[in-house]
């Protein structure tokens, strides 16, 4: 029985682990501050405190691509590819979709909130792993 090509080494899973937590806490993170900021307005006084609050997101998402990039530069070859491959499938349609949906918001699409326009591209990203761990397999 051979080892399938597109495992994983226990280094690659601690580094994903620490990804996806880091990027757990951005979710979070992002959904918590825009809630105070939507619904409850006056828990977050006015002034450098609001700035800080609101920027918090930005400065765990700094983690979360400190932390992706770590895996992808401590991945052997083909975890690098698969990682590749799919960006690049979820970079595309991220832009395109975003580039493209103005015109269709002209013809009367509604108007959605800057991390709904992330959704596609983040759905093609995860089929472009999970479809380059099959084709690898």
């Amino acid at each position: 029985m051979t080892a399938d090509a597109s495992e994983m080494t226990p280094r690659d899973r601690r580094n994903q682990r620490r990804y996806a937590l880091w990027m757990l806490g951005w979710f979070i993170c992002l959904n918590v501050t825009q809630a105070l900021f939507r619904f409850r307005r006056g828990l977050v006084p006015p002034g450098v405190i609001t700035w800080l609050v609101g920027a918090l997101p930005v400065v765990v998402a700094a983690f979360v691509i400190w932390s992706w990039a770590r895996y992808v530069r401590e991945a052997d070859e083909l975890q690098r590819r698969i990682q590749l491959n799919a960006l690049a499938l979820g970079f595309g349609v991220t832009f395109f979709s975003l580039a493209s949906y103005g015109a269709l918001v002209s013809a009367g699409a509604p108007k959605l909130e800057a991390n709904h326009y992330m959704a596609p591209g983040l759905c093609v990203y995860g089929l472009g792993l999970l479809y380059g761990k099959w084709q690898y397999r």
